[in-house]
C-alpha cells in the first residue's frame, strides 16, 4: 500500500473514531434530557411509530425528517437512505425498537 493511501485510511480512520466520539457525546446528552423530562424512550418510538407497527417505516423516518428538517444540501431521500442504512440491521427496511434503542442509548455506561 502506497503511503498516500495509508495516510487516507489513517485519516479515515482518525474521522470515523471522531465521529463516533459526537454520537456517543450526544446519545448521553439525549439519554439525560430524557430522563429529566421523563420522556422515556419506548414513547418516543410509538410518536414516531405512527402505522403502530412496531418498527419505523420509510414514511415514518421521512414524516420525521420532514418535521425537523432544517436547510440542508441533502436530498430527502439521501437522509432517508442514510437512516435505514445506520439503524436497520434486518435489511427489512424498517427499524424495530430494539434497532432505534440501540443507536440512541449511550453504549458507555
Amino acid at each position: 500500500m502506497s503511503y498516500s493511501t495509508q495516510e487516507i485510511y489513517k485519516r479515515l480512520l482518525r474521522a470515523h473514531l471522531n465521529v463516533e466520539q459526537a454520537h456517543e457525546y450526544l446519545r448521553e446528552r439525549f439519554t439525560k434530557r430524557c430522563a429529566l423530562e421523563d420522556w422515556p424512550l419506548e414513547t418516543m418510538f410509538e410518536v414516531a411509530d405512527s402505522s403502530c407497527a412496531n418498527s419505523l417505516s420509510v414514511y415514518d423516518i421521512e414524516k420525521l425528517i420532514i418535521e425537523h428538517r432544517k436547510c440542508g444540501s441533502r436530498s430527502l431521500i439521501d437522509d432517508v437512505e442514510l437512516l435505514l442504512a445506520m439503524y436497520d440491521k434486518t435489511g427489512h427496511l424498517k427499524i424495530n425498537y430494539f434497532d432505534f434503542k440501540d443507536q440512541l442509548v449511550p453504549f458507555i455506561n
